[in-house]
């Protein structure tokens, strides 16, 4: 039996990281973990708040990954909820729609309750 060796892949630098913010204890760990990849690979970090707007008549996240596309970014790091079940179906998942759907990679950050205490906004 023959064994296949992987070959190396090249992975492109993190130059711009996109970061998602609502100020709740999920993104306030995202935004931790993307400002520890901004200072490991000298890339740019943006913020851009995010709120639960009124009804309107595009998809949840759409506009997130359309900024991010226009941007240029070569990471998301967003936070997510983690939510499962009935939840999950009656909420829905942005977190979800962005990484089907963003032009480039997206790093979900999910909070446990421990830790969510540790990353709050001061």
């Amino acid at each position: 039996m023959e064994s296949s060796t992987a070959r190396p892949v090249a992975v492109k630098p993190f130059r711009k990281i996109l970061v998602p913010v609502d100020f709740s204890d999920h993104s306030a760990l995202a935004l931790q973990t993307a400002a520890a990849l901004s200072r490991s690979h000298e890339a740019a970090l943006t913020l851009v708040y995010v709120y639960e707007p009124m009804a309107v008549a595009v998809p949840e996240g759409y506009l997130l990954f359309t900024f991010a596309e226009q941007g240029g970014f070569d990471l998301i790091v967003m936070g997510t909820h983690g939510r499962r079940g009935l939840s999950h179906v009656f909420l829905g998942s942005v977190a979800e729609r962005v990484v089907r759907m963003a032009p480039c990679p997206v790093l979900t950050v999910r909070a446990h309750a421990a830790t969510a205490s540790v990353a709050r906004w001061s």
